[in-house]
């Protein structure tokens, strides 16, 4: 079994976050979890949607996908206690795939 990890890297402020991808069973989304140690054990999943390079969504990770889309990081990351967080805020946006690699 497994595991895919994503970092999250903005242009100007970096790595923003580092997080497990996970997908439920049934209808299939996909979610991620933050890897980083947090005092709150109840973190919450973000809804991660996958798209390839014609912006059709993807529901299995059997292709490399283009684009992904996190619906509320930007919120997020606005509330969490981040260098930058409020200075250079990354709103909602669509993050492009640069490179993966086995750890």
């Amino acid at each position: 079994n497994e595991s895919v990890a994503l970092r999250l890297k903005h242009k100007i402020r970096g790595a923003i976050r580092h997080y497990n991808l996970g997908q439920s069973n049934g209808y299939g989304s996909f979610y991620l979890r933050d890897l980083e140690p947090s005092l709150d054990d109840e973190s919450p999943s973000l809804q991660a949607v996958f798209f390839d390079r014609n912006w059709q969504s993807i529901r299995s990770l059997d292709a490399l996908p283009q684009y992904l889309f996190i619906p509320d990081l930007g919120s997020t990351d606005w509330y969490s206690d981040r260098p930058k967080n409020r200075e250079l805020p990354i709103g909602d946006v669509i993050w492009k795939f640069s490179n993966c690699r086995q750890s």
